[in-house]
């Protein structure tokens, strides 16, 4: 009986090695809920191992393994170096101790079998990274000759088959490098707006409403272009008498607001159709000094008695005309900055310039 239980799994032995195909099949993962197996260089030297053949893997410092036995008593271990592996003789079970190459031999009768490991200590060369829309960073793995695939888990950056890095949309994913067997490591990827609010025009830098300022705003039938220019500011007590005179009707300041009067020159450059100083400015398109609060609930006077107010001229291309926008300003806000969408850039960022009424 013992003598065909010995047979039996001989056999099975003979049938594992032959028909497996890839060079790490004879260690397989462990169970154990901390033990987890990488490998890599699946390739050439065959299972059955013969005289000055040996199977090739890698494993992690600190990771564990299983060498696969048709049974494990009866067998003899040897490693070469102890430093690096250790190997529990009743289990097959495997340890990376320590950087370097070993190789771990189980005789079994008159068969041996052997595997040359190579222990390693791989990392990404950053866990975690910060790059602006369309920046690219270079990740790498050291510590380790395996081969690594990338890919990443979002689409707020890709990566290359060689681990650059590029951001493409404003948000956070992860680049993972993975081994064959499904070792991985991450970095985090932190995509920032390329587009620098502090920038000449930016909502913390807005140009001087007293320069002319050229715009491109791109709308549903083509590109405009088209220059403004702040002629004067009129506030407070004259600006309050101005907007009562144009007519009775406009609201009356509180004792926390005050009325405010832009005069502004438009110069339409290019674009298809018709435009008017309403294209250019409105309440909506209106904020406190610092960028930060919309003037959107605030009235707007009526005028066109002595003032033209911005939709009184209709101007072709080539042409210009000056008119008066009048807003009632709480006192608290020392002047307004006028914001301008211009479209969107390839990374689906709105573009926008500001310049300073005052």
């Amino acid at each position: 009986m013992k003598k065909k239980k010995l047979i039996a799994a001989m056999l099975t032995l003979m049938l594992l090695l032959a028909t497996a195909q890839n060079a790490f099949a004879s260690i397989t993962l462990d169970a154990g809920p901390a033990s987890v197996m990488y490998a890599a260089n699946t390739y050439q030297v065959p299972l059955y191992v013969k005289a000055g053949k040996t199977i090739r893997a890698y494993m992690t410092k600190g990771k564990r393994a299983k060498f696969i036995a048709p049974i494990y008593r009866g067998t003899k271990w040897k490693i070469s170096n102890k430093k690096i592996l250790s190997v529990n003789k009743k289990s097959g079970l495997i340890k990376a101790k320590a950087k370097g190459t070993a190789t771990i031999r189980m005789t079994y009768g008159k068969r041996t079998y052997a595997c040359k490991i190579t222990v390693e200590t791989p990392s990404i060369s950053k866990k975690a990274i910060t790059i602006k829309q369309g920046q690219t960073y270079q990740l790498k793995m050291k510590g380790t000759k395996q081969k690594f695939s990338w890919y990443s888990t979002g689409a707020k950056a890709s990566v290359s088959a060689k681990g650059k890095v590029k951001g493409l949309y404003v948000g956070v994913t992860y680049i993972k490098a993975r081994t064959t067997q499904g070792e991985e490591y991450k970095c985090k990827v932190t995509v920032k707006s390329c587009i620098n609010p502090k920038a000449p025009g930016g909502v913390y830098n807005p140009l001087p409403g007293r320069s002319e300022t050229e715009f491109a705003i791109k709308q549903y039938n083509g590109t405009k272009k088209y220059r403004l220019k702040l002629l004067e500011v009129v506030d407070g007590a004259r600006a309050n008498a101005l907007v009562n005179e144009e007519n009775r009707y406009n609201a009356k300041p509180s004792a926390n607001e005050r009325w405010v009067l832009y005069h502004i020159n438009l110069r339409y450059i290019a674009g298809s159709g018709q435009m008017s100083g309403s294209d250019a400015i409105s309440r909506y398109d209106l904020f406190n000094e610092k960028g930060t609060l919309g003037m959107n609930t605030c009235e707007t006077a009526t005028l066109g008695k002595n003032l033209k107010p911005p939709y009184s001229y209709m101007l072709y291309p080539g042409g210009q005309c000056d008119f008066w926008y009048g807003i009632l300003l709480p006192k608290n806000v020392k002047y307004t900055t006028l914001r301008t969408e211009l479209g969107w850039d390839d990374y689906g960022n709105r573009l926008e310039k500001w310049i300073r009424l005052n």
